[in-house]
């Protein structure tokens, strides 16, 4: 008991330098704890929704849903609303060069794999505007080759994928075969779309790996 006073205390203070950062008004010197839970629930909800693209992952399960719809009640926001201010908080294709481009997938969303003898590397990002991309796609082909050769990938893939739509466009340098044999789809011009948003761990290197492996 002689510790509440104190912590007490101690949060009422970092909740209210953090609620003058954020300039929230949800902030109420009389429930620092509630205060904390509501921005805990919408650091746990943004965690949800960044790992699962927004509930669109074909590894989404009813219990995804279940809980962002739950921490959304607790951190006082509109789920859908929340949804698309995290999308617009990604990267600025339109102001960015390629080679910015690919430095922050690279940074932020970009994976190597060995698979059998193949070494594949495959970089996601999220756009609402896919023309975006589509306007800058020929500079982003040359840096993808660029990186492609310096560190002798097999294949480079940049999934580009919009939450709000079903379906991944691809780019791809290297063997693409790999894609088209895992996938049943054709690539041309180094391009390629997927019938639905992949999940690059659990279903995208998947079927690039059993290919690589029997092949």
């Amino acid at each position: 008991m002689r510790l509440l006073k104190p912590l007490t205390e101690s949060w009422r203070r970092i909740y209210w330098k953090l609620s003058t950062i954020t300039g929230s008004e949800t902030y109420q010197p009389s429930c620092p704890f509630t205060f904390a839970m509501s921005l805990l629930a919408g650091l746990l909800l943004s965690g949800i929704l960044s790992d699962t693209l927004i509930l669109t992952l074909s590894t989404t399960t009813d219990r995804d849903v279940e809980i962002a719809d739950k921490l959304a009640h607790i951190a006082e926001v509109t789920r859908e609303e929340y949804e698309k201010e995290l999308l617009a908080t990604g990267i600025d294709i339109k102001s960015k060069s390629a080679a910015e481009i690919i430095s922050h997938i690279i940074s932020h969303d970009f994976k190597e794999y060995s698979l059998g003898d193949k070494k594949v590397a495959v970089g996601q990002v999220l756009v609402i505007d896919k023309e975006e991309i589509r306007a800058k796609e020929e500079d982003i082909k040359s840096e993808m080759e660029r990186l492609r050769k310096e560190k002798r990938y097999d294949l480079i893939v940049l999934l580009i994928t919009n939450p709000l739509e079903t379906g991944e466009e691809l780019i791809a340098r290297g063997d693409t075969q790999m894609i088209e044999k895992a996938f049943g789809i054709e690539i041309q011009n180094d391009k390629g779309f997927i019938s639905q948003t992949l999940s690059r761990k659990k279903d995208f290197i998947p079927e690039i790996g059993y290919v690589c492996t029997t092949s």
